[in-house]
């Protein structure tokens, strides 16, 4: 192969990943998210007392993760965290920014008290 060959053989593979790269960025840019910002937080908590032992069933509902949550010591910042999102979630509310403020700071706080 000539020197020239592999050149343009470089260049067409680098076009070539370029091409893939930029399809790959915007497919994961504009994919619209699953979940809405209160429901990523609640499943994010849910995921987190699973790891931490406890029992977190597919089923279970804000009820019964409060209950299940009792002793790990989080009951009072569980129960404001918990009725935000029951509040945000079913209550059609709009989330103000003192309480998307208030939401992030409670789950940051059962993060570290865990």
């Amino acid at each position: 192969m000539r020197p020239f060959d592999a050149k343009m053989l470089l260049y067409g593979a680098g076009a070539v990943a370029l091409v893939f790269l930029l399809i790959f960025f915007l497919a994961h840019v504009t994919r619209k998210r699953k979940y809405g910002f209160i429901t990523e937080r609640y499943l994010s908590l849910r995921r987190l007392l699973s790891r931490r032992g406890l029992r977190i069933k597919p089923s279970m509902t804000a009820g019964d993760l409060q209950r299940t949550a009792l002793p790990s010591g989080i009951s009072a910042d569980l129960d404001e965290f918990l009725r935000l999102y029951e509040e945000h979630r079913f209550g059609r509310r709009e989330l103000s920014p003192e309480d998307r403020e208030r939401y992030e700071r409670l789950l940051k706080e059962m993060k570290r008290k865990i």
